[in-house]
């Protein structure tokens, strides 16, 4: 056997049982940890440090919980590589909810991060995340990928060294200044490592760990298993209702509820945002009807507006024109943009006159709400379905694209309405519109 083989035997020892080391062995873990690292293409140099050793051996030592997390990794990084091309952004980003969370939804970090991308609760309320006490969009992976995306966007703006962006997201900048002044200005990353500057200096072997178990998870006989995402559909709430009542009436366990349904957060569950359910389960919601409600009691039977706290607040004076909390109206002569919605799947054999019947509105109103041009629709396709909202030709939208020069005054003069209805209908917090912006205008 060549001293090579013999080698890579001693590393799945090593691997498998990292406590029985000696010296000897461990520099040999040292010697291939060092080459494998070497042999990845990167932007960023990967050096070897001994402190990666325990991060590796996390990933190798728990075989079944790798396979699922790289399973995930490897599910949703086409659609953050896609986020980071679009913002021009080094592909080196996409390791960072591997190496914080380990791409669990449910993660609670330290100084109140949460989610996939382990973001605190002011930066996500600043790009456009809703985070109240019933929902926090921190742990849906597709939302809280675009708002951590686009605040390292503005990071990497700032300093375009990848390292220095992640070592002050997992911290801050004042902390890497402040690693820095005691390191010196030519500190390598693992001397930045042995500073006590950093609160969290993990992130350094922890992005590491992260770049080489993607890479050579097989050579450590880990294989990724994609999440399951079984038929699921969106479903309108009438009113709110706890959510052990209703998981109780239809059949579900907690942990199905959650796995659908991420950013609900607490027991109460409201109207003014999307309820999934696996398809079977829909169909059960619907022949349940008003029994859900009945089961749930009269308690529940509050406001939409209960859901938003005092922090909502905050919320609104630090997110930008994202921002996702949206306003309750119930009143009868609510326009379809404050009316309660939901998204329908079409199903095979569908037709636009059903569905309208179905949900007591007329053909016309679908079409407008979701720019059809005509009757045709297909199994599969989303629409948005607004409840309660009153068909009235006045009450028409139409989508506006900003032009340079525009203003929300010029663009109020020319449509025959006002700056505030046009802040409202678009929900945004201040004057500011972008080129190429899309406004609705009724």
């Amino acid at each position: 056997m060549t001293k090579h083989c013999c080698s890579l035997l001693l590393l799945t020892v090593l691997c498998l049982f990292p406590h029985i080391g000696n010296a000897q062995s461990n520099s040999v873990a040292d010697s291939l940890f060092s080459k494998q690292l070497k042999n990845i293409s990167s932007g960023i140099p990967l050096t070897y440090h001994s402190a990666l050793n325990a991060y590796i051996y996390a990933y190798t030592n728990d075989k079944k919980g790798s396979s699922c997390t790289l399973g995930a990794f490897f599910f949703y990084a086409p659609f953050i590589d896609s986020l980071l091309n679009s913002k021009n952004l080094p592909a080196e980003f996409k390791y960072l909810p591997l190496a914080l969370s380990r791409m669990d939804a449910w993660h609670c970090g330290d100084w109140n991060r949460k989610g996939y991308w382990s973001l605190p609760y002011l930066t996500a309320i600043r790009y456009g995340l809703t985070v109240n006490d019933s929902i926090d969009e921190r742990h849906d992976i597709r939302k809280s990928s675009i708002a951590a995306i686009r605040c390292l966007q503005h990071m990497y703006e700032s300093d375009n060294n990848i390292w220095n962006v992640i070592i002050a997201y997992a911290n801050s900048w004042q902390q890497l200044h402040q690693a820095r002044a005691i390191t010196s200005d030519s500190a390598q990353i693992w001397d930045i490592y042995s500073s006590s500057a950093l609160d969290n200096k993990a992130i350094i072997p922890q992005w590491i760990a992260a770049v080489y178990i993607s890479h050579y998870y097989s050579f450590h006989n880990i294989f990724p298993l994609s999440p399951l995402h079984p038929c699921e559909e969106t479903v309108p709430l009438k009113y709110p209702c706890s959510r052990s009542h209703f998981c109780e009436c239809l059949g579900l366990s907690p942990a199905q509820f959650r796995t659908l349904n991420p950013c609900m957060v607490n027991d109460y569950i409201p109207t003014c945002y999307p309820l999934h359910l696996s398809c079977d389960k829909a169909d059960l919601f619907y022949a349940k009807g008003d029994s859900i409600y009945l089961l749930s009691g009269d308690t529940m039977l509050l406001s939409d507006t209960a859901m938003i706290s005092d922090t909502s607040k905050v919320e609104n004076a630090l997110a930008d024109n994202t921002t996702t909390i949206k306003p309750v109206n119930n009143s009868k002569n609510s326009t379809p943009i404050q009316a309660q919605s939901f998204t329908y799947t079409i199903q095979s054999g569908d037709v636009l006159g059903t569905i309208a019947k179905k949900y007591n509105t007329t053909v016309s109103n679908i079409k407008n709400w979701n720019h059809l041009k005509n009757d045709k629709i297909y199994a599969g396709q989303k629409l948005t379905i607004y409840l309660n909202a009153k068909s009235d030709s006045h009450h028409a939208t139409h989508t506006y694209t900003v032009k340079k020069g525009d203003t929300l005054t010029s663009i109020a003069r020319k449509h025959n309405t006002t700056v505030e209805k046009l802040k409202q209908l678009n929900r945004l917090t201040g004057d500011r519109i972008d080129i190429g912006q899309k406004l609705l205008i009724q």
